[in-house]
């Protein structure tokens, strides 16, 4: 039986052609990833996915790197993922044979460019965040001061005649602070009207700080203003009721006050129908 011999043409031809295949295979990828503030992130998911579908799924080591070898050439997507942090990017790569393939992917740039990229919309956040500070502080202040009359009121209990008097012009003078500066942040928190939460709360204790300061009716306001916005809340309707019947004590006319009574008791049942469980 004779030997089938393969031509030695053929045999030249594999011979040359498994180089340029096992090159074809050995292009190499290094990478790092940095955070928000530039420091190496560990622990991320990253996905190195060619234009025909074939995929590398690797971890970030402690240094925020990761590697991969035996890619062919050609365009590559490489994904960062963490579902712990909401984090899905994805930026495109040429990796080629033959030569130094190397991904950093720096949130901390990234963000800065996004920013110089968008300076009107990060004008916006940043014009947001400074309305909430502003109203914030606003409303700390209101609530120190109503925190300070209540103090005062207690102390007057324990009074002799000759420190009352100081203590009920202290008294006042907080009254009259947290009107003031729940009054300026609920202008902030009218520039917000997407916050109803916010508002209805600040508008609320606006409502105390004026019915304390003896000016019922526009606590009146305050509180039909926050159920306007928060409905739902008994302790708003509470407030009404209780500054309807002051407003209607400070009546001459005897149908404004009847009137006042009827809207208090109805602003009370309100409240006891949302405490009742249903």
């Amino acid at each position: 039986m004779m030997r089938r011999l393969i031509p030695a043409w053929i045999v030249l031809a594999i011979a040359l052609l498994l180089p340029s295949i096992a090159a074809a295979q050995d292009v190499r990828v290094s990478g790092q990833v940095l955070d928000r503030d530039g420091k190496p992130w560990a622990g991320l998911t990253v996905v190195i996915k060619s234009d025909s579908g074939r995929s590398f799924t690797l971890k970030t080591d402690n240094n925020g790197k990761f590697s991969q070898i035996g890619l062919t050439p050609g365009v590559y997507s490489v994904t960062v993922i963490s579902q712990a942090n909401n984090l899905n990017y994805t930026e495109k790569h040429q990796f080629s044979s033959g030569e130094d393939n190397d991904v950093t992917i720096n949130f901390k740039a990234i963000l800065a460019q996004q920013s110089t990229a968008n300076p009107e919309q990060e004008k916006k956040k940043e014009e947001a965040a400074n309305q909430f500070k502003n109203m914030k502080a606003h409303v700390d202040a209101g609530v120190a001061a109503l925190s300070s009359a209540e103090d005062v009121r207690k102390q007057l209990k324990a009074a002799s005649a000759d420190q009352k008097t100081a203590l009920e012009g202290q008294m006042k003078t907080d009254y009259q602070t947290a009107v003031t500066e729940l009054q300026q942040a609920e202008q902030a928190a009218a520039a917000n009207p997407k916050d109803t939460k916010n508002h209805a709360i600040i508008l609320s204790d606006l409502g105390v700080a004026y019915s304390n300061s003896g000016q019922y009716d526009q606590a009146v306001t305050s509180y039909q203003k926050a159920i306007e916005l928060n409905p739902q809340q008994p302790g708003y309707y509470n407030g009404l009721s209780s500054s309807l019947a002051n407003s209607a004590a400070a009546q001459t006319d005897p149908a404004a006050v009847t009137s006042k009574i009827a809207d208090a008791g109805a602003a009370c049942d309100k409240a006891s129908a949302l405490q009742t469980p249903p």
